[in-house]
């Protein structure tokens, strides 16, 4: 299939926007051309012809292929269908979104309207309920008691689906910057990393079930299991070492999702990420295609790369996530919350400087995250020369590879070994249709280091958060947890995480040219990662995350 001409990667600013940070140099990959919309002609799932290989512009594949070697991050501008539906869920509108990408609300249109006639009645019974609540996310995270969000909650911890409050994840415990930790900070005090100040709620995965009134946590083979016996992803941490499913249980629970059939005021959220998922399944195929392109990948070696991303197969998890920014985010004994102590490779953090989120990498495959407002998220700034000029030893410990290092690193050895780079912003100001893509650490993995899974954190916003619309005024029986939050802005994220079916065995792609050459270059031994699969790797890091 010919992916039509003119696609530039842009490094520039659009319009009259605030440019990009010199020092940053995020590129803007224009991806707006590609159809997420249902194909009409398939044949189903069960289509004995194979998915037609995409032919893409090679100043895109280029670009796309310099992106993650240098940064491991990306603006990516959207297709109008897949911009309307974050609109959508998180900016109430009066009318729907006009134009040519009206269509691409795909099945949505019609939920829409009806979303509409439900919002007329339940304004009519209850009062007028959108000036209070004007978006789907503002109706479950500010518009639901904490009795009421918590029957969506499993109580088994972040990463299996439903919600889960505030205080329970630290997702830095999943980052080499808390591997093997002594526990000694600045001037050998104790290092404490608080929970992350945030609430989500997590789809895991869309299947029939889901339509049919169930949400189904992991993929179907894996629902029943043998009394006595672990789930596959536990086996080799043993069973008592999470309790996520008791031993003797022989179906893996269903996360409830906010719908009318488990007593939530309306379907609209529910139709809406029902739309979400599919297009950005549609947009993860197509960058799927293009980073197979872009790492020379070809044959059986091409297929085998996309097979655990097909339709059906691949695991991902949807995530809405709430955060509290009046929060804190900070260790003891004078750091700053991020691991990174001030010192003289490390430019020290702003006065006013607080964490919404700790630093980490990214579990999987490729991020696609949707932003309400400016929230303060920054990487490590990179440099190709700093990463690819260690020694064997340095190598084990790059920033990139948390997930992988055979030795833990403490902060003070991690900025030893890389001198020079600092936290860089990741700017929100390039509009609603331009969305942050990054590489987590399965495709630095796959391709033994030549893809950056880089380190970020979410510092908190700095100026005007909200790009557009003004903030709920919170108020009332209803929302009134939130009625100290007065006329703040809230920030959400809507982040789509992506990777491939959990039995997919991860191995370098020593078939790319790309990657060899990289590889032989730098010394880099293809062993270097022990051989695991994509669902072993994800739990591993969920696990310290939750501990």
């Amino acid at each position: 299939m010919k992916i039509r001409s003119g696609v530039a990667a842009l490094f520039a600013t659009r319009g009259n926007e605030t440019p990009l940070e010199k020092n940053m140099q995020l590129p803007l990959l224009d991806l707006s051309f590609l159809n997420l919309l249902p194909d009409k002609t398939s044949t189903g799932p069960g289509a004995d012809d194979e998915p037609a290989e995409l032919d893409f512009p090679p100043d895109l594949v280029s670009a796309w292929d310099h992106a993650f070697k240098t940064y491991g991050f990306a603006y990516v501008k959207i297709p109008e269908s897949l911009t309307a539906l974050y609109r959508r869920l998180a900016r109430r509108t009066a009318e729907p979104a006009s134009g040519e990408g009206d269509g691409g609300l795909d099945e949505c249109q019609d939920e829409t309207s009806e979303a509409a006639e439900r919002d007329a009645a339940e304004e009519k019974n209850v009062g007028a309920r959108t000036d209070l609540f004007f978006s789907p996310l503002d109706e479950f995270f500010l518009g639901c008691s904490n009795e009421e969000k918590m029957q969506y909650c499993l109580g088994k911890g972040y990463g299996l689906g439903g919600y889960v409050p505030r205080g329970v994840e630290t997702v830095a415990k999943s980052s080499v910057l808390a591997e093997g930790d002594t526990g000694s900070g600045v001037g050998g005090k104790k290092r404490v990393l608080r929970p992350d100040p945030v609430e989500t709620l997590c789809l895991n995965a869309w299947k029939e079930e889901f339509d049919a009134g169930e949400m189904g946590l992991v993929d179907v083979e894996r629902k029943n299991i043998a009394a006595g016996e672990s789930p596959p992803l536990l086996a080799a941490h043993g069973a008592g070492s999470f309790a996520l499913y008791p031993p003797s249980e022989r179906t893996i629970p269903i996360s409830p999702f906010p719908r009318e059939q488990t007593g939530y005021r309306s379907d609209e959220l529910l139709d809406l990420t029902r739309s979400l998922w599919r297009q950005l399944d549609s947009l993860l195929q197509k960058v799927m295609e293009l980073s197979a392109t872009a790492l020379q990948l070809r044959g059986e070696a091409r297929e085998s790369f996309l097979e655990g991303f097909r339709e059906g197969k691949a695991s991902n998890v949807l995530r809405y996530a709430r955060y509290f920014d009046e929060d804190v985010h900070q260790e003891q004994g004078g750091e700053d919350g991020s691991g990174a102590q001030e010192g003289p490779h490390q430019s020290p953090p702003a006065v006013d400087e607080r964490l919404l989120y700790g630093p980490h990498t990214d579990y999987t495959g490729f991020t696609f995250l949707w932003r309400s407002g400016e929230n303060g998220l920054q990487c490590l700034g990179s440099e190709r020369s700093s990463r690819s000029s260690k020694s064997g030893d340095e190598q084990q410990t790059q920033l990139g590879c948390s997930s992988c290092s055979p030795a833990a690193a403490s902060t003070t050895a991690l900025l030893q070994r890389n001198k020079g780079l600092s936290w860089v912003d990741v700017h929100n100001n390039l509009g609603d249709d331009v969305i942050v893509v990054n590489a987590g650490d399965l495709l630095q993995r796959w391709t033994n280091d030549y893809w950056l899974s880089n380190l970020h954190r979410v510092t908190g916003p700095r100026g005007t958060r909200q790009r557009g619309g003004s903030a709920p005024q919170v108020g009332g029986e209803r929302g009134a947890s939130d009625a100290h939050r007065g006329e703040h802005s809230v920030l959400y994220s809507i982040v789509f995480f992506t990777g491939p079916h959990d039995d997919t065995v991860m191995r370098p792609l020593r078939s790319s040219e790309l990657i060899r050459a990289f590889s032989d270059e730098n010394g880099i031994d293809e062993n270097k990662y022990p051989v695991t699969t994509s669902g072993a790797h994800l739990l591993e890091k969920i696990l310290k995350s939750n501990q």
